[in-house]
Formats: C-alpha cells, sequence, structure tokens
C-alpha cells in the first residue's frame, strides 16, 4: 500500500494525463494530490496541462467557414 501513496515526479506525470482523462482511482487521486502538494515542478505541469485540454476544448466549438468545408488536401493546384 505504500507504494501506491508515494508518487515520484515520473509517475505523477502519468498520472496527470490519466486525471485529466478521468481515469485514475480515489487513491491515486489522493496520492498525486499529496505529491503536487509537495512538487512545485508537477504542479506547474499540471497547471500548464490543464489549461491546455480547456483551450483545446474551447476550439471544439469554433465552427469552420463554409469555405473550408469543400477543402481536399490531395487537390493538386
Amino acid at each position: 500500500m505504500t507504494q501506491r501513496l508515494t508518487f515520484t515526479c515520473a509517475k505523477a506525470e502519468r498520472a496527470i494525463s490519466q486525471d485529466l482523462d478521468g481515469l485514475l482511482d480515489c487513491y491515486d487521486r489522493r496520492a498525486l494530490r499529496a505529491h503536487l502538494h509537495l512538487c512545485g515542478a508537477c504542479r506547474r505541469l499540471e497547471h500548464t496541462q490543464r489549461a491546455q485540454q480547456s483551450a483545446l476544448r474551447e476550439l471544439a466549438d469554433v465552427s469552420l467557414p463554409s469555405t473550408l468545408w469543400s477543402f481536399d488536401p490531395n487537390a493538386h493546384v
């Protein structure tokens, strides 16, 4: 059980991604929070990844202009 409660930075990095995807169980989420409380580098990484995820979600809401609907990247000019 002790192994599960202690995260290295490498394990925390993977867990941050899993947490953002909603894939962490409550025990690993608790261990991640404990690690983030102690590690500024991982805290900054989590903040950056959350900001990127939020920005990408906002992009999904942007409609393509109608001029791009028929765009064919394989067409030769």
